[in-house]
């Protein structure tokens, strides 16, 4: 069975230039470990499914996972974020961690633990795509995909770059054995630049993670309910739109509330609710 690298095609980049997964999440900033909790579990099934990688939540994809193939192979790939070929649309500074053993180019399932750093090894910079798992329909994974067979809480090494600076971070995913479904969990990056971040590494207990159980977000039709516990003080919510300017701020009370957005824009936002305990982020699509 031929493999082949560029089994992502120009059709799937250019579907997710168009395609954004709107998340609720959980992120919290402890020292210098930004990690976000992906609230539920993302998960994606069959063919030409996709999930996007933002790391430092910025509202700008950074990597994505993708499940691709045709009538006689399934594969679980990821490749650094682009709208088109060549990288077009995308970082060429982004890469994943990855080998390229028989010139095939696998992306590198960490262990919790595993160090994230300059040493990597990098599959290289322009967009290079690599192979997660391999699945022949019918037959099994007869190649050295290192998610093939099935695999539960393995790490994803990535190395990214904002503003001219070069990041490391990490983002744990489940890959089902016929490599057919995949489940993004949870993400972190070390938001000093050039510094190496370990798999798994969360930073300390946040207050912002304890939180996630106390509020939540419900988005429909433009207007957005919010439920927070009683324990919670201070409470202000603030939306922001892509290019990071605040839209609206608004004091939260305690309780069930309802906040009709119609006069917003369409498009996407960027809600966080801070208190004196922890702050919470959700992106949001107001139509």
């Amino acid at each position: 069975m031929k493999k082949t690298n560029s089994i992502l095609d120009k059709k799937l980049l250019n579907y997710m230039s168009a395609s954004a997964a709107i998340l609720a999440t959980g992120a919290s900033a402890t020292g210098q470990i930004i990690y976000t909790d992906v609230i539920p579990d993302q998960t994606v099934t069959g063919q030409n499914q996709i999930i996007l990688v933002d790391l430092n939540n910025d509202m700008t994809s950074d990597f994505i996972a993708a499940i691709v193939g045709n009538s006689q192979v399934n594969a679980a790939v990821a490749v650094p974020f682009a709208t088109g070929s060549s990288c077009a649309g995308g970082n060429p500074n982004n890469e994943i961690m990855g080998s390229a053993p028989s010139s095939y180019n696998y992306v590198k399932k960490l262990a919790n633990g595993a160090a994230v750093g300059a040493t990597g090894p990098w599959l290289g910079t322009n967009c290079v795509q690599g192979t997660m798992g391999f699945y022949v329909i019918g037959q099994g994974s007869p190649f050295n995909e290192e998610w093939n067979n099935g695999v539960t809480d393995g790490y994803m090494g990535l190395k990214f770059s904002v503003g001219g600076n070069i990041h490391y971070g990490w983002a744990r995913f489940d890959v089902s054995a016929d490599q057919l479904t995949l489940t993004l969990k949870d993400y972190a990056y070390n938001a000093t630049p050039n510094t190496p971040i370990n798999a798994g590494d969360v930073g300390t207990i946040s207050v912002s993670e304890n939180i996630a159980n106390q509020v939540s977000f419900f988005n429909y039709n433009n207007t957005l309910k919010l439920t927070t516990d009683a324990k919670l003080t201070n409470g202000v919510m603030q939306i922001m739109n892509t290019a990071g300017q605040l839209v609206k701020e608004i004091k939260v009370v305690s309780g069930t509330q309802e906040y009709l957005l119609d006069d917003m824009a369409a498009g996407l936002y960027v809600v966080n609710v801070k208190y004196d305990q922890g702050v919470l982020t959700e992106k949001i699509n107001i139509r």
